[in-house]
This record gives structure tokens, sequence and C-alpha cells, in this order.
């Protein structure tokens, strides 16, 4: 049999088997089952097993553990209190029955309602026992310390020296390697049968015997000399848990501050807990107060709404979690130390099943957004003015769902969510800034890939928080999705309503959202989409003979209807669309996608590839990749690795990918069709860009193939390209010099031909020319931010540039206030000025803490000025505009949106009002209006919008309005043009070299400025900075100098010279007390 005759008859095999799976679809399609696979509504009921089955998997906002190391600065000390309930003991074994642990109450928990969340089920470390001596204490140590968590307040249990639940703490101390901090919590409740429903039969009581308080203190004092013991200043945290029950509190809490004394000379930092009836701790004599939610917070709070109620027996009181959080924000700081508390959840129907009291609506982000306003209170009131301290209820309250460990429902979706509040990056919580990314399922192929790629982007380089949702099915990517932001499947039948209420996106709360939808498949939901006013951009890659073949022609009217762009990577796809769909678009973009493989990660090393192949050293080796099957050509690609005849016994071919199985056995059985000798085969691996690294030239043997990302891949690492022509988007990009040859469509002897012109005559130049032309033109931070604009229209780009030196102590806060921004960020450049502390080091580290992209350089030698470290940095910047972001001040989250809003996107510079603190972060003053006030009647108080010469004449030409670079947004190009005209100048300057720029940069023809009257930047002073440390002489020669400047560029009235004179009279005075004027 000939070659041809094969051919046909495995293609007219295919052929029929496709024949019977499209009859197949239709007749689903007939029955009611075919496109529309989901309910717009939400369905009518949701059953008790749906609920359970949901609760028992992994939820949408799933999350794997964040892969950075332990953070090394916080914003604050967290600290969890922790349950030692967790091993057995003999009085619960009498009590409870032998083998009693906290597990058991938590088995009993059940869904009493759709929308409660039970049973709670532990992921990582499982039904642990802390009996079995430290190993488990080890393991949530090092959990904790990774989400950020400080110490764990374990609860003390002593009634009148009998100590019950000890083991865990006695352990701990024991081994002096679990490293986490730890405190005590005294419980000094009866224990009492509280979870079977008799609440008043006591089981051991507390009688508080006076007899007993030295040996509590001796005991308690055992904790407090531990080096690990959390202290405020060099004194140990200790709380009481329940004053009010304690007989003269006041007296017992002072004897027991002198047996601290007497015993190990320190007086204890002692608080006590809000809650049953007491609330202030002056008159007992404690040093200050901690919350203990749900207790004070969730009293008399009203019951939701219950939907679909499972149990008729059910009297359960459940509060709304946006309730508690709102009572909680509501809080005034009283006149007293108050550590503030929050809680991820609560719910103790495990241990009063059917009639539990808790809360429903808790999502990590609501939890994250809570703790860091805790954190912000905790730094501005510290515990005993020294130290910033919030609380976590609880580490692992399992019965109570309120515990930080993994479950299998949200991962470490709360971990994570904590260790980024802690860390000051918190994600914006108003979904319009975010996107909603929609797929159809989680495979391991192009369209996927890319989708999650294009999250990624959006996520960790601009800071927009994504969601995904997939329409058809999941699949092996799914978790990887989850690290990236939260994710949903729409099942079959399932509500979309439902669906984006599981991804935090309420009806009417997301009107505006921006939407990518990727593939054709989506199509199905994006009339949908458009009826909740969402903003829809959509990425096509299929060929009309694909969405035929699969019937996805509604799909493709819908989305040709009711997407606000429709995006093709060439105008080969956008015309094969068309003609399906049956017209245009609203609007169409050709934009080839970017390059999303990591490049970085290709570790090409020749000899060893082509060892492990079994091929000789000097082997040429053509490669090609994906999944082989007739569409990508494989049988073509079996053909062409026999043609020896044109390409020489030295030509071996290699194919990377899963191979389909159907196609597989015609090539394994025909003696005509098997493959030669000259063929590898290896199925799909991580390292696929290794091979493609080392390939003489990538051979795309597609039939169909619309713009396949492994050719661009393959442009980048510098391989050539042979392509059939008429198959794809290819032909756009190999039309381009020196990238590659295409040849006529399923001509094996003309690619034979092709490849070995490449193969022979390409060289290491071509190589470099090619893959710098690759990556340039299919950049992918360039793709998805040009995404972005599609969907926000009039979107800038703005480079930050985070000059920094000798700030290890500040740059994560102002890191973190940046990835706070809630306008997306084009590029964050971090330069450092030869820091001789560890900045560099903990900038990446906390960069890799938070998954953020930061690009971070480290000069070798020290440029002699903030100023030279400027013009460095600012070089490199492609934005848009400029932000030098010093290291150690801060910002408000809106500053950008606010800048860019009041006019800063038509002005060469616009600044603002400041807030100015100290070293340690006390507020100095709230406006700078105090200093304008000395020089313009009013100050600065409404917005202005002026031409650049204008301002410079009547505000600058005295003195610099300008107080802190940080509060400036640049146009680039102004910027630029204003450092290479006076950049040796400013370089010169130690102390007005800014206020020289500005002018250099607001003179320029046609440059305005812009001012916004509101403290958006904070102003870190220091105590000796260089404004107050320079020398006075020198100090007086750049302001003098500026005054000659600005006089020699404007026509500078006599008024205006007068008060130059007057200004540099006034600031000898003041640096030079008792000088002659």
């Amino acid at each position: 049999m000939s070659i041809p005759n094969a051919m046909k008859k495995i293609i007219a095999y295919f052929r029929e088997a496709n024949h019977k799976r499209l009859e197949q679809r239709r007749i689903l399609k007939r029955q009611g089952r075919g496109q529309m696979r989901f309910l717009e509504q939400p369905s009518a009921r949701t059953s008790f097993f749906e609920t359970l089955a949901s609760n028992q998997g992994p939820g949408p906002e799933f999350e794997t553990r964040l892969s950075a190391q332990a953070p090394t600065a916080v914003m604050a000390d967290l600290v969890a209190f922790y349950l030692p309930q967790f091993h057995p003991i003999d009085e619960n074994d009498r009590w409870w029955g032998t083998g009693f642990t906290e597990w058991r109450n938590v088995a009993r928990g059940v869904p009493r309602f759709k929308g409660h969340y039970q049973p709670r089920i532990p992921r990582d470390h499982g039904h642990y026992d802390l009996s079995d001596g430290t190993r488990v204490l080890h393991q949530q140590a090092e959990a904790a310390r990774h989400a950020g968590v400080r110490a764990f307040c374990f609860h003390y249990y002593n009634f009148d020296g009998r100590r019950l639940l000890e083991r865990p703490v006695e352990n701990f101390l024991a081994d002096p390697s679990i490293d986490i901090g730890f405190c005590l919590n005294w419980a000094n409740e009866n224990w009492s049968r509280r979870w079977d429903g008799n609440d008043q039969e006591v089981l051991l009581e507390q009688t508080y015997d006076p007899a007993g308080e030295a040996d509590f203190a001796a005991d308690v004092c055992r904790h407090f000399v531990d080096p690990r013991y959390l202290r405020v200043g060099d004194r140990p945290l200790f709380i009481f848990y329940r004053p009010g029950l304690v007989p003269d509190i006041a007296g017992r809490l002072a004897r027991f501050r002198q047996h601290c004394q007497d015993r190990i000379g320190v007086n204890p930092y002692v608080l006590m807990v809000q809650g049953f009836g007491s609330e202030d701790p002056r008159p007992w004599g404690f040093d200050g107060a901690i919350e203990f939610p749900p207790h004070k917070l969730g009293v008399d709070l009203p019951q939701v709404d219950y939907q679909d109620v499972y149990d008729p027996r059910f009297l359960g009181t459940y509060c709304s979690y946006d309730a508690l959080v709102e009572r909680s924000l509501a809080v005034e700081p009283p006149d007293f130390d108050l550590i503030r508390t929050v809680v991820p959840n609560w719910d103790n129907e495990a241990r009063k099943p059917g009639r539990g009291f808790g809360f429903v609506g808790s999502t990590p982000l609501k939890y994250e957004r809570w703790l860091a306003r805790m954190i912000d209170h905790a730094r501005a009131h510290p515990a005993a003015g020294q130290r910033a301290l919030v609380f976590v209820n609880a580490w692992n309250e399992w019965a109570e769902g309120a515990y930080l460990e993994p479950d299998v429902h949200y991962g470490h979706a709360y971990l994570n969510a904590t260790r980024r509040a802690v860390c000051g990056a918190t994600r914006v919580s108003d979904q319009r800034h975010g996107v909603l990314l929609v797929g159809h399922d989680a495979q391991l192929h192009g369209a996927q890939q890319l989708l999650l790629n294009i999250g990624a982007m959006l996520q960790r380089r601009f800071g927009v928080p994504v969601r995904f949702l997939l329409v058809q099915d999941g699949g092996p990517l799914l978790d990887a999705y989850r690290q990236i932001g939260p994710a949903q499947v729409l099942q079959p039948g399932g509500s979309l309503d439902e669906a984006l209420e599981s991804l935090g996106l309420m009806p009417g709360e997301a009107d505006g959202l921006s939407v990518i939808t990727n593939t054709v498949v989506t199509g199905e939901v994006v009339s949908a989409l458009r009826k909740r006013r969402m903003r829809i951009v959509s990425l096509i890659h299929e060929l009309g003979h694909l969405i035929r073949e699969r019937q996805l022609e509604d799909c493709a009217r819908g989305i040709a209807q009711d997407a606000d762009v429709v995006v093709f990577p060439s105008a080969f796809v956008e015309a094969s669309f068309d003609e399906v769909a049956g017209g245009r678009p609203r609007r169409s973009v050709v934009r080839p996608q970017g390059i999303y493989g990591d490049l970085r990660r290709a570790r090409p090393d020749r000899a060893a590839i082509l060892e492990k192949l079994g091929l000789p050293a000097g082997a040429r080796l053509v490669v090609n990749a994906g999944y082989a099957d007739l569409r990508k050509g494989f049988d073509l690609f079996v053909e062409l690795s026999k043609r020896q005849d044109l390409l020489g016994d030295d030509v071996f071919f290699l194919w990377v990918g899963r191979r389909d199985p159907q196609l597989m056995h015609w090539l394994e059985t025909d003696p005509v069709m098997s493959q030669s000798s000259h063929l590898r085969l290896l199925d799909f691996t991580d390292q696929v860009l290794d091979y493609v690294a080392v390939a003489d030239v990538f051979a795309l043997t597609s039939r169909e193939d619309p713009f396949p990302s492994v050719m661009l891949e393959a442009l980048a690492l510098g391989v050539p390209v042979v392509a059939f022509a008429d198959t794809g988007g290819s032909a756009d990009v190999l039309a381009e010099p020196g990238c590659g040859t295409l040849v006529e469509k399923c001509n094996v002897t003309a690619m034979a031909q092709a490849v070995r012109d490449r193969v022979r005559e390409d060289d290491d130049a071509a190589r470099e020319r090619r893959s710098l032309f690759a990556r340039s033109r299919f950049d992918m931070a360039e793709y998805v931010f040009d995404l972005l604009t599609l969907l926000r229209p009039g979107l800038r780009k703005v480079s930050v540039v985070v000059t920094s030196y000798n700030h290890q102590d500040h740059l994560e806060a102002r890191l973190a206030s940046l990835f706070a921004q809630t306008y997306p960020v084009y590029e964050i450049r971090c330069v450092d000025d030869a820091s001789s502390d560890a900045s560099v080091e903990r900038a990446r580290r906390y960069c890799e803490s938070v998954g953020r992209e930061v690009d971070i350089t480290a000069r070798p030698v020290n440029s002699g000025s903030a100023f030279g470290n400027w013009s460095a940095a600012v070089a490199s910047c492609r934005g848009d505009h400029v932000w030098i972001a010093e290291a150690d001040d801060l910002v408000e989250p809106t500053f950008l949106a606010e800048m860019l809003a009041a006019g800063a996107d038509r002005a060469a510079l616009a600044f603002c009002d400041s807030r100015q603190i100290d070293a340690r972060g006390k507020v100095l003053a709230e406006s700078y209006n105090h200093y304008y006030e000395t020089f313009w009647p009013g100050g600065l108080r409404e917005p202005l919008l002026q031409r650049g010469a204008d301002f410079v004449r009547e505000r600058m030409a005295v003195f610099n309005p300008i107080l802190n670079v940080s509060g400036v947004l640049f146009e680039r190009e102004p910027l630029d043009r204003a450092l290479q005209a006076a950049g040796r100048d400013i370089r010169g300057h130690r102390l007005a070299g800014d206020w020289r720029l500005y002018i250099e940069v607001l003179l320029q023809p046609g440059a305005q400025v812009v001012y916004v009257p509101r403290s958006l930047n904070v102003h870190r002073r220091h105590a000796q900075g260089v404004t107050q440390s320079l020398a006075a002489e020198r100090h007086l020669d750049e302001v003098h100098g500026i005054h000659r400047h600005v006089a020699e560029r404007l026509d500078v009235s006599p008024q205006i010279l007068r008060q130059q004179a007057d200004y540099l009279a006034r600031l000898k005075q003041q640096l030079m007390p008792g000088a002659p004027t």
C-alpha cells in the first residue's frame, strides 16, 4: 500500500469516528442537553447531599500554600489562640468515653441549611494527636511562621493546682527547637457538660482557693522564663479569660503580680478578655483588655434568613459574618490598652448539633481585610506603647469552626490571607478593580495555559485581583488556577448566579466588572454576563472548521453580538471566525498572544539531551511539540522523519507530547506508516522548552493551527520554524525576515527541503536576532496590559521606581503600600544604591512571599547622591508615567487612581499633599498646608491645573513647594528630557536636586502641573535626614543657586527677587542662629 492510500484509510477512520461523536451530540442537543448547560437564575433548591458533597471537597476559593519562605518582617505581631484538646486524657475518657479528643466533636458537624459550611475536615495535618511527642507542634509552628503568625496563645487549664490538657504545652517547653513564640490564657471557667447540652452539670470546679495562689504563680512563672515567651517590652503577657468569676479579682491580681516579682523579678503584662459583661480592665487593675470574638462583638446581631433548611428540628442561631466585621470596625479606641482580635469564622454546630451558634458568609478575603484593619489599629495603638499586637481566634478550634489550619474546602486560603495581611499586601476588595477570567476547562492544553498565565500576569505583575470561572469542567490545572485566585466550575445544569456568588460576585454588585472570556466555548455565557452589565473581552483561538465540527456556531454568534471586543491572534483566525459567526463582532482587534512559557527555565544541554535520546554527538535535531493527532500533522511529521534522501543520515526528529491512541494504533500496525529509526517520541514533560532550545529547526506540521504558542517559544529561543502555508496565523510571523520558512500545505517534500536548508545555513547570529525579535514582539506583559486597556479604555502605564539605600526596616512596608494600589501598576523597579544592610535580600524575599513580580536591581557602587540613583532607575522605565517612590515613605491605596483622575494623565508633573510621620510611624502632621500658609495666604487648599512656567514663576521661584518626590507623578518623556538636559547639575546637589529637576520638567514647552490637595502620600521624616544634617553653608549655596537659575530662565519680577532674599535670610537664621544676614 502506498503512503497516500494509507493516509486515506486513516483519515476515513477518523471521519467515521467524528461522525458518530457529532451524531451523539445532536441527540443530546435535541434532549435539551446541548450548549445551554447552565441556569441563569439560581436553582430552586439545593439538597442536603449536594451541600455535603460540595463542603467535603475543594471550593472555589481553595488555595495551595504560598511557596515563599516565612516573612522576615511584618506589620504587627500576630498571635493565635491554641486549643490543646487533641489528645486523650483520663478525665475526658471518664466524662466523654474512652479515647475522646476534640476530633470526636468535629465529626458531628453536618450542614443544617443551604450555605452552612459543615463538616470541617482537616487537610495537611490530618486528625493529629498532640500526645505524639512534638512532631505535630513542629509542623504547626512552621506553618504558622510561614503565614506570619509570631506566637501561639495556649489555653491554660489550672484548677487549684490540678492541670488538664497540659501535655502539649509541657512538650513544647521541653523542646526548645520548636521555633515560635507563645503565651498563656488562663481558661478559668468550670469544666462542664457544655457540649452535650447539659450546661449545669459541673465536671471540675474552679474554687479559687487563696492557699494555692503562690503555687499557681510559680507554675505560670515556669513558662514566663522560657526565652520564647511573648513579652511586651520586658513583661511577659498573661491573660485572664473570665475575671468576673474570680472572687476579689483585684486583690488576686495584685498578689499574682507580687508573686511573679518575688520569684523571677518581673511584673507581667496582664490582660482580661472582654466578654460576659466585663469590658473595662481598669477597676480590677489589669494592664489592658483583649477581645475574644464572638464574645462582645457577636451579641444581639440579627439572624440571617436561612435558605433550604434541611433539618426541621433545627434551632440554631446564625448571623452574618459581614455584620460581625462591621461591628468590630465600629469599635472606638478606648482610654486603655485594647488588643484587637479577629476570627476567621465561628460555628459550634459540632459541639451543639442542630442548636449551634455561628456566622455565615466568611471568605478568606473578608477575613484578610478585617485583619488588615486590626493591624492598622495595632500600629496606631501599640500595647503599652511598645508592641503592635493582634490576636486571632483561633489556630485550631475545629469544633467551633474557628481555625487557620488548612482544611479540604479552603486549603491554605485563610493562612495565605493571614500572610498577606501581616505583610501589608492586602488584596483590593472592590470587585470592580478585579477581572473575571472565563475558560471552558482546566486541561493541559494551550488555551487553558494561556488563561492561567493571563491570570498570573494580572495578579502578580499588575496587582489586579482575578477570579476564574470554568463553564464546562475542571482538570489538572485547577489547582494552579486556585494558586492565583478563586476558581469555580459551572457544573452542567448549575446556576450561573450561584457560581458567581461562590466567587464573591454578588448580584448587583458586579456591575461594570471586567471579564475576559477565552475560546469560543465560553460563548455560552457571554450573553448572560452581558445582561449583568459586565464589560467583556473575548479571546478567540479556534478556526471555523473546528467551530463547525464541535457545533459551536451559536457560541460564536453570541460572542460576536455581545462581547465588547473580540481579540484574534491573527487576521487568518479573524476571517475564519467571521464566516462562521455570520458577521463581524461589535469591535475586533488582531493581537497575537504573548509568550507565556518561562524561557528562563530552559536549560539547554545539547550533549546531555542527545545522549538521553540515544543520538550521536553530531546529530542535527528537528523538534515538534503538542498533542500528536491528525490536526497537528503528527502523521506528516512521521513521514518527514523518513526523508533521509533529502536530509541525510545525521538529521533526527523528536516529538514531545501525548499522542492520539487511535492514530498511534495505525502508525504502529501499518508497515508503511510505521515510525522510522530517525524518530524519537517523548511524553509531555515540563522540560519541553529544554528540547525546543537545542533544536536546529522547529517543524510545525499542523494541518490547522490558529496561532501556536510553541512556535513563538521556539522563535524566542532562537530556533527557526518551518511550517505549512494556509494552516493558521503562523504565516504572519514567518513572513518576518529570518524567522523561518513557509511551504505548500501538506507538501512533505517541500518541508524536507526547507528543513535541510535551515539546518545547514542557520548560525548563532541569526538565532540571536530571531530571539530578540520574538521576545520583543510577543512580550506577555505587553499582551496582558493591552487586554486591560481594552477592558478599561484610557488606562495609563505607570512605572514605579523604588529608590533605596539602607532602608531594610521600611522597604517591606513601602512595597506593601505599592502593592495595595487600586490602579493597575504597569511595572515596579526597585533600585538599590549599594546598600550595606540586607535591603536587597529582604525586598526579594518579601516580593516572593506575597507573590508579586518586581524588578530588583542592586547597584555595585553607590551613586553618591539620591538624585544619581533616580537617573539610573528612570532610564529603564517603559511606562507613560514614572512615580519615584522612595523606599522609606508610604502611600494611600488610591494615590494613582486619584492622581490620574485629577488630570495627571495630561500633566508633565502632578503632586499631592502629604501626611508626615517619624521613623517609627508616629504621625507628625496630617498635611503640609501649615507650611504653605507661611508663604501664601490660605496655603494650597484647592485643586490646581496650571501652565508649568507660570507655576515655577509664581510658586517655585522662592522655595520648593513639592516637599517629597514620593508624592509626585511624572510624565516619562518630559522627565527623561529633564534628566538628560540637567542630569549632571541635578546629581551635583545634595539637597536641592529635586527642586532643580521639577523646574527643568515644568519649563519645557507645553508642560502643565496638577496639584491634588489630599494627603495621599505619607512622607517619613528622619531626625537626621539629608535636610537636617547638611552643612548650613552648602544648604544656603544650593538654594541661592536655584534662585539664580530661575532668574536666568524666566522674567522674574522685583517682588519675587525680594521674596527670594527674604527667604534666604530666614533660612540663614534657622540654620545659623545669630549669624549676620
